[in-house]
């Protein structure tokens, strides 16, 4: 079933977008950084929303505690993995991918998450077998909020960014997003988010069902 549109392509972020995760990276980050003593308020998290596990190592400083940076993400990584479960889909995240797939809609997925970590996520929802391209942190040189993620994933999926529509959770994505010059951007903040009045051309939505377009689409094949 296919209805007339002007987006070839949805591209997702995958932390707080699709899952509500950051409270298990919190978790994790904190269990690893207090095994090596260094506790992590929920406001310095909040900080770090978005940012790869290397530049959380850097910007904790956790070189005064530790200077095995790999083998420290590698441990975040595996306590992370264990500790997630299906019910940090948000509200109709695998639903949606699945009517835009089925409506032809190109989707990928741009996340400054290592590979592990990602397929993890969109494997627990269920919908890895749906994406068409997924960029991550080692997709690229430089991570969001330079637009190299997206411009990669514009690439990978042969579509104009004016015809492309991004959803992210955190302003320095929605930087990488207007960076990547993205036709559609749409800010899908959650309670760990930074929120801030976003301007135009920013898109605001509280759900999934608030944007006209994905509303269109899942009703066509969920009842909502």
């Amino acid at each position: 079933m296919r209805h007339k549109h002007h987006f070839e392509a949805v591209i997702f972020d995958i932390d707080g977008v699709l899952v509500d995760s950051e409270h298990y990276h919190h978790q994790a980050v904190n269990d690893i950084c207090s095994e090596i003593g260094h506790v992590i308020s929920i406001d310095k998290s909040k900080e770090l929303i978005g940012l790869s596990l290397e530049e959380t190592f850097d910007q904790l400083q956790l070189r005064r505690v530790t200077t095995n940076k790999s083998e420290w993400m590698q441990q975040v990584e595996d306590r992370y993995v264990q500790i997630i479960n299906r019910k940090m889909e948000r509200p109709y995240a695998s639903e949606l991918i699945k009517a835009l797939k089925i409506s032809g809609i190109k989707i990928a997925c741009v996340t400054t998450a290592n590979r592990k970590v990602a397929e993890a996520n969109l494997k627990i929802i269920g919908v890895m077998d749906s994406i068409s391209c997924l960029i991550t942190r080692e997709s690229v040189v430089n991570t969001k909020p330079d637009p190299e993620p997206y411009m990669k994933a514009l690439h990978k999926l042969t579509v104009s960014p004016k015809h492309a529509l991004v959803v992210e959770d955190s302003v320095i994505g929605v930087q990488a997003a207007l960076s990547a010059h993205v036709g559609t951007v749409l800010f899908y903040p959650h309670h760990m988010s930074n929120v801030l009045d976003m301007q135009d051309p920013v898109i605001t939505i509280n759900r999934f069902t608030d944007f006209s377009f994905f509303n269109r689409t899942l009703s066509q094949f969920v009842n909502i």
